[in-house]
């Protein structure tokens, strides 16, 4: 999916398999993705914790609804 450098990428879950390590290195490719192409990334997460760790922001959704406050 990044291979053609598109400005928006959606990713649902991208760590939900992984061990620790995984996580970190695939938050750091992502972070170091964003940071080279100035493109954006759209993340679905249940893991708040991840999030924080790239985000530079964050909206909370429940039920399907997205929030208009920072977690």
């Amino acid at each position: 999916a990044l291979l053609r450098a598109p400005r928006v990428v959606l990713l649902d879950e991208p760590w939900s398999a992984l061990d620790a390590d995984r996580r970190a290195r695939v938050a750091s490719a992502v972070r170091a993705w964003v940071d080279a192409r100035g493109a954006t990334v759209l993340l679905v997460t249940h893991d708040t914790e991840d999030v924080h760790a790239i985000a530079d922001r964050a909206l909370p959704a429940k039920d399907g609804v997205v929030g208009d406050g920072a977690v």
